[in-house]
């Protein structure tokens, strides 16, 4: 979002962007397909039966629920935020611009989560962060007219959304340690599945009780996802932090 905002503004619209953003999308999937290893190649693990039971089980139900509201969560707002600070009188260009900006710089924010889980740990770090995800949806819904709210609330959500995507990805390498590729894919799965269903259930309920009621579920829904949390049985170990963090480059 960061580099979308001006992106679009120099293609002098948002359908430039788009149509940018489609081929350099289809350049990366080109790469990646004949840069990338095939299944063959592989080794090790092979003896892992890739099955409903595998996927969905109790080591992992947790982590599912928790994927499918990120993406409920993250559909909600990228979908409606501009539509409720609108609505309430916030309507000048500049702000829908400088909301957008906002939210993909603090994005950067949400890079240090592969620092705060190897110091502190998923269970501390996960409740934290969908507090922050709550206060990005109930603080528009609340204040929708105060500016300086508006874009506090879209900096919680950048760096919010940023590090529960780290977070669910840390996550699932520890929970589906045999096919950590697999079981990431299980995970951006459910993520989607939230994004997609999100929108076109808020639509319908939004049009009957309104913008406000909708952004206040959201609240709840991450406030709930802190019982998702994982068992302190299956908390993060060190090593798996260390890795993430030494992806990001931004452990400290």
């Amino acid at each position: 979002m960061l580099a979308a905002t001006p992106i679009a503004l120099l293609l002098t619209g948002w359908r430039g962007a788009f149509l940018a953003y489609g081929v350099l999308s289809l350049v990366v999937t080109l790469w990646a397909w004949f840069s990338m290893p095939s299944l063959d190649s592989e080794t090790g693990n092979r003896g892992i039966q890739l099955d409903w039971e595998w996927f969905v089980c109790p080591r992992s139900s947790r982590l599912l629920l928790m994927a499918a509201a990120v993406g409920l969560i993250g559909a909600i707002y990228w979908t409606f935020a501009v539509d409720l600070i609108v609505a309430a009188g916030l309507s000048a260009d500049w702000v829908k611009v400088a909301f957008w900006f906002v939210s993909g710089a603090a994005g950067i924010l949400g890079m240090i989560v592969g620092g705060a889980i190897r110091r502190y740990g998923l269970r501390i770090v996960i409740p934290v962060n969908m507090v922050v995800l709550a206060l990005a949806l109930g603080l528009p819904a609340l204040i929708p007219t105060s500016l300086v709210i508006v874009m506090f609330s879209a900096a919680c959500f950048g760096a919010g959304f940023v590090a529960a995507t780290g977070m669910l990805s840390i996550w699932s390498v520890q929970v589906f340690s045999e096919r950590p590729a697999a079981g990431l894919g299980a995970v951006l799965i459910l993520m989607a599945v939230g994004q997609v269903v999100g929108p076109a259930i808020a639509g319908v309920i939004a049009e009957q009780v309104g913008l406000v009621p909708i952004f206040m579920a959201g609240v709840v829904i991450a406030l709930l996802g802190i019982a998702m949390r994982p068992r302190p049985v299956n908390d993060l170990n060190t090593n798996t932090a260390n890795t993430f963090s030494g992806a990001t480059g931004l452990s400290r």
